[in-house]
């Protein structure tokens, strides 16, 4: 997917919406889908403090900054 149809997307789905139904363009690991199909286009519950809303984003982009380290490793081993 190109930067520009991926940045173009995010403006306009959220990621629950986006990882709806998964695709082979996204390098989306079960452990990280999971948490992105909890998030909903309500950004004002980050605003708000929600915490088990700010918990499930953190955890989904933490997982998967965790995945994209272990693909790098598992490539250039």
């Amino acid at each position: 997917m190109s930067l520009t149809d991926n940045r173009s997307e995010n403006a306009n789905l959220s990621p629950a919406e986006r990882f709806k139904t998964p695709s082979e363009d996204y390098f989306v690991k079960e452990n990280d889908l999971a948490y992105w199909q909890l998030l909903t286009q309500d950004h004002a519950r980050i605003k708000d403090n929600d915490l088990e809303y700010v918990h499930t984003h953190a955890m989904a982009i933490i997982t998967r900054t965790v995945n994209i380290y272990a693909e790098f490793l598992r490539i250039f081993q």
